[in-house]
């Protein structure tokens, strides 16, 4: 027979995965970084940057708050939220965007089919 693990035990590894990940991200951030600014010069690592943070512009006007506010809805009513994750929606959550714009539209549907 399976247990579940204790609740402290599973923030332990979730908070040390999200470590892990977090530190790889940076390394491999700070590898790319690295490699561009030796092989490419200061040209394509000024072109690279730009990018980076063109990115980080367009990814903040995406969101404009709306994961906050359906993180508050959800949480005010689970009922009206459509689907809960699973396993298998791991890689769309992976992709923050993709899975904000699809809980978004799950609610506005789930709104507009309740008002009409």
């Amino acid at each position: 027979m399976l247990t579940a693990p204790s609740t402290g035990r599973l923030v332990v590894r979730n908070t040390g995965a999200q470590m892990v990940t977090f530190a790889a991200r940076a390394l491999a951030g700070l590898t790319a970084v690295v490699l561009i600014a030796r092989h490419g010069g200061p040209h394509p690592l000024g072109v690279f940057q730009f990018g980076l943070t063109l990115s980080q512009m367009f990814s903040f006007a995406v969101g404009l708050g709306m994961p906050n506010l359906i993180t508050r809805e959800v949480a005010r009513d689970p009922g009206r939220s459509c689907t809960k994750p699973t396993t298998s929606s791991l890689p769309s959550m992976t992709r923050p965007t993709t899975a904000h714009c699809t809980t978004s539209l799950c609610e506005l549907s789930t709104v507009s089919t309740s008002a009409g």
